[in-house]
């Protein structure tokens, strides 16, 4: 098992974020675990073939992500990611603006790889 410093959880979730955006999909497989555990801010769960999937075929856009707040931290070895995060999506073709609290969870690889991620609105 590999260790990963702040900085390497840290830029493993901004280039997650930036695979978002700009709907890279070689780096968002990448940066994502095939054991992937994804919960979304209305409570459904996905993959991550499945997650892919819908940002590849177009059923869901992400048109901007601005994280804010984002505490980085190794607890017990694990990396860990939580913040505040204002979205800007598409889902099925309906429009979303949000605001999130986020949970992510890297391995210990390097590069870390996203594991489990979990979403809850916030209002402000």
């Amino acid at each position: 098992m590999q260790s990963n410093s702040l900085a390497a959880v840290e830029a493993a979730d901004a280039r997650r974020i930036d695979a978002l955006v700009t709907a890279d999909l070689a780096a968002l497989s990448e940066g994502l675990h095939d054991d992937l555990v994804l919960t979304h801010s209305n409570g459904s769960h996905e993959g991550k073939q499945a997650f892919v999937a819908a940002i590849a075929d177009g059923s869901r856009r992400y048109r901007a992500i601005a994280p804010r707040k984002i505490v980085t931290s190794i607890r017990g070895g694990v990396p860990v990611v939580t913040g505040i995060v204002a979205i800007k999506s598409e889902a099925n073709g309906q429009a979303y603006d949000i605001t999130a609290a986020y949970t992510a969870i890297y391995t210990t690889e390097s590069p870390p790889r996203l594991i489990a991620y979990q979403a809850s609105l916030v209002s402000e």
